[in-house]
């Protein structure tokens, strides 16, 4: 076909508005804003999602029971002949060609059924295969500590030299001085630490995503007095929350 034609009417894509596709080696994948998930193409590794004709003509809807509500997929991801989701609560689904093991459940058996990928630990935030792969790259979040120092602070800090002075941090001694802690206190994950007397000229703050996509961090107040900084986030009914501190010289 030298020209682009339309598909939307035809087979499970009939009536059904796609708001997400992915388009793989000899298949592809289209979640509709009703949820549905439809695929269609090759099938020879029931990558399609279902098992039998070794190709699909026409969009035929995934049978995704038991793995994902009519709003629970996030993103789409197809390999070569392999196809992936990404479920909103983090969890990846994969089925079709395993033969170098890119479906991650340890053996080389392709599969039709979509199962999740019970091998991923953690909350998945970034997924991606390519059109002639047999391999995935996963973006993980850092797990929420119930207590202790918060590793990947760092990255979101002005400079190294700003972040030893505005928490007083000696390089020489690094296991006496860190960065704050993070701790669940009565149903927030909560930072809390005290200015040091010497430094006066930076400004603390905070921000928090619930899910680490892009332009989603929420500035959060500072509720500590005086020379207290104390940065919460209520996670009553939350399933996940995450949050960065941030530190800068004070205008002149």
């Amino acid at each position: 076909v030298a020209s682009p034609v339309a598909i939307g009417g035809h087979g499970a894509l009939a009536g059904r508005t796609p708001v997400a596709i992915s388009a793989g080696g000899y298949h592809n994948l289209a979640w509709c804003a009703d949820g549905t998930l439809v695929a269609w193409g090759s099938n020879n590794h029931g990558q399609v999602g279902g098992a039998g004709a070794a190709r699909s003509a026409v969009p035929v809807a995934v049978d995704l029971t038991g793995l994902a509500a009519a709003d629970g997929i996030a993103a789409l991801a197809t390999g070569g002949n392999h196809s992936l989701l990404r479920l909103a609560d983090g969890r990846l689904v994969g089925w079709g060609e395993n033969a170098s093991g890119q479906l991650g459940d340890g053996s080389m058996l392709s599969r039709a059924i979509p199962a999740e990928v019970t091998a991923v630990t953690g909350r998945i935030m970034v997924v991606a295969s390519g059109v002639a792969a047999r391999h995935n790259l996963a973006l993980q979040a850092m797990p929420m500590a119930r207590e202790g120092t918060l590793g990947a602070v760092a990255a979101h800090l002005t400079g190294v030299d700003l972040i030893g002075y505005a928490f007083q941090l000696d390089p020489l001694r690094p296991g006496v001085a860190q960065v704050p802690a993070g701790r669940l206190i009565d149903g927030n994950y909560e930072i809390r630490f005290t200015q040091p007397a010497t430094v006066d000229d930076v400004v603390y703050g905070a921000e928090w995503s619930a899910t680490l996509q892009p332009g989603c961090w929420l500035e959060l107040p500072d509720t500590g007095s005086g020379s207290e900084h104390r940065f919460a986030i209520p996670l009553t009914g939350a399933a996940q929350g995450f949050m960065r501190l941030k530190v800068s010289v004070k205008a002149r």
